[in-house]
């Protein structure tokens, strides 16, 4: 329709932004009925995202924003929109605590109480209350017959979901969320928040095992569509790339604390952190750290009140 609201099929769309957003249109006797997926980081998105709705659509019903996980780039406009429609806010069991405490997520970052930087609205938006939590298993009949299904995408954080639409015609489209990034935003954020690499890892196994998906509408940059298998590549490179930086770091009998391991792998890849950085790039490499002891590859000891990383 435009730059603002693009049709990938009929009457499924994305809205372009920092963070994509989702729009599903049910034409319905009276006002069309519209289904959002995500919502942007703020209340400045959400707004941007309700003049899009009132430019294209006027007359319209937002039943729904249905969310892919509870990070706040994705929920920071849920508030605003529900406060401005009335609309329901969806989302799954494991992430709904991040929607209705949006605290949660500075201090999971940090471990603890977070400093001020970590207490903005991009990391503390406010908070909003769930009013139906989906499910795996579930199917969603919409107004005119479509189905909604879902697919659970752990890793990058506890419980991503992804939102899959068919058309009558056969056609489906995925919202995967942060399951998987871009080339493009590889190539800008090479180490991207995650949980649980391990799971991240199974989450692009389950989006290359998927059939007859048209468009996949990844949370952050371009559609990916016919190129889907290089950039499930390109993510597996990149956690495995990580990985090893790590071990290299702990090589020829290296001990090393988390803070010099953060160091080293933000050298190597030239970043200049910022205290918003650190806590996103120390938490990724605990969990590396976490997965890379399980797997008995390395070893936590502690030493004079220290806790120290080495290799098996």
């Amino acid at each position: 329709m435009s730059e603002k609201l693009i049709e990938l099929i009929p009457d499924v769309f994305y809205i372009p932004n920092s963070t994509n957003v989702g729009l599903i249109a049910v034409k319905d006797n009276g006002s069309p009925l519209l289904y959002l997926i995500d919502s942007g980081p703020s209340e400045l998105e959400g707004e941007y995202v309700l003049d899009v709705l009132n430019e294209y659509y006027g007359d319209y019903k937002l039943r729904a924003i249905i969310s892919t996980h509870g990070h706040p780039d994705h929920t920071g406009g849920h508030k605003f929109i529900k406060d401005s429609t009335g609309c329901e806010i969806w989302i799954s069991k494991k992430e709904r605590a991040f929607v209705e405490n949006q605290n949660l997520h500075g201090s999971v970052l940090w471990g603890a109480y977070p400093p001020k930087e970590l207490r903005t609205l991009f990391f503390n938006p406010e908070s909003v209350d769930a009013d139906r939590i989906i499910d795996e298993k579930d199917i969603i009949a919409l107004e005119d017959g479509r189905k909604l299904s879902f697919i659970n995408f752990e890793g990058h954080s506890p419980q991503s979901i992804g939102i899959i639409i068919e058309n009558p015609d056969g056609q489906k489209v995925l919202f995967s969320g942060d399951a998987i990034f871009p080339r493009k935003e590889l190539g800008q954020h090479w180490i991207s928040l995650i949980t649980n690499p391990l799971l991240f890892m199974s989450s692009l196994d389950k989006l290359e095992e998927l059939e007859d998906i048209k468009y996949f509408v990844p949370g952050h940059g371009d559609i990916i569509s016919d190129d889907l298998a290089e950039n499930i590549e390109m993510n597996k490179i990149a956690v495995l790339s990580t990985k090893q930086c790590i071990l290299n770091a702990l090589k020829k009998n290296q001990k090393k604390t988390t803070e010099e391991l953060v160091k080293y792998v933000a050298d190597y890849h030239g970043l200049c952190m910022k205290i918003p950085q650190y806590a996103l790039i120390t938490s990724t490499v605990k969990s590396y750290l976490s997965e890379l002891q399980n797997e008995r590859q390395i070893q936590m000891i502690i030493e004079d009140n220290i806790l120290y990383y080495c290799l098996k």
